[in-house]
């Protein structure tokens, strides 16, 4: 068994390859744009974040336990739905996995199943939804610099790395297609995840290189 404070998320290491978010700078322009002061802005995101946060627990307990929350009733029916319309069995929820050799670890949303093989589902909360273009065409860091910088680009990076640890590390067969569920009140949107075997490698050859420098 690992201990959690010698390892450290897939998020962190795919932040490597991105822009650092600048949230004084972003919050102020984004304040001057809708009319609101910098603290009402934070205040916001802190508000959005806590949502996600406190959906992914329900969605959790949900899955393991049955219970409907009644904050997220409507939420939890949309849920289910994409899982009946995608023909999904959810089988686990905050599933634990992690890389020994790098010290990285993470949790999967929800484990699907689905004809014999696992699926996995990255679920997403923001109000926005999943943006699948970059401010003013920015790329990613080398050797990532081909790709967008994101959401939808990072997201794919999470989630083929699961599905790399998943059947490299745990024996598990994955399906080729993966999704990511945007999950609101109001409905639901299922994305299909373009796997990113290629850049995971580069991202792998990137850390190998830099610990034996």
């Amino acid at each position: 068994m690992y201990k959690d404070e010698e390892f450290q998320g897939i998020t962190s290491l795919i932040g490597r390859y991105t822009k650092p978010f600048d949230r004084d700078k972003v919050s102020k322009s984004y304040g001057r744009k809708h009319g609101m002061s910098q603290n009402e802005v934070l205040s916001l995101w802190q508000s959005d974040q806590e949502y996600g946060n406190n959906l992914h627990d329900a969605v959790e307990d949900y899955i393991n336990d049955g219970v409907l929350h009644p904050d997220f009733e409507e939420e939890l029916e949309n849920f289910q739905a994409a899982m009946d319309q995608y023909k999904l069995k959810p089988i686990a929820a905050e599933f634990v996995i992690y890389d020994e050799d790098i010290k990285r670890a993470s949790m999967i949303d929800v484990v699907c199943e689905k004809d014999g093989k696992i699926v996995i589902v990255d679920t997403k909360t923001m109000k926005n939804g999943i943006k699948m273009r970059s401010f003013r065409g920015r790329k990613m860091v080398y050797p990532l610099n081909h790709l967008y910088d994101n959401n939808y680009w990072k997201y794919c990076l999470q989630v083929t790395t699961y599905k790399d640890w998943m059947e490299r590390l745990y024996g598990m067969p994955v399906a080729d297609i993966n999704y990511i569920l945007h999950l609101r009140p109001e409905g639901y949107k299922m994305i299909p995840v373009l796997p990113l075997e290629k850049e995971l490698k580069l991202i792998y050859e990137d850390i190998n290189e830099s610990t034996t420098v």
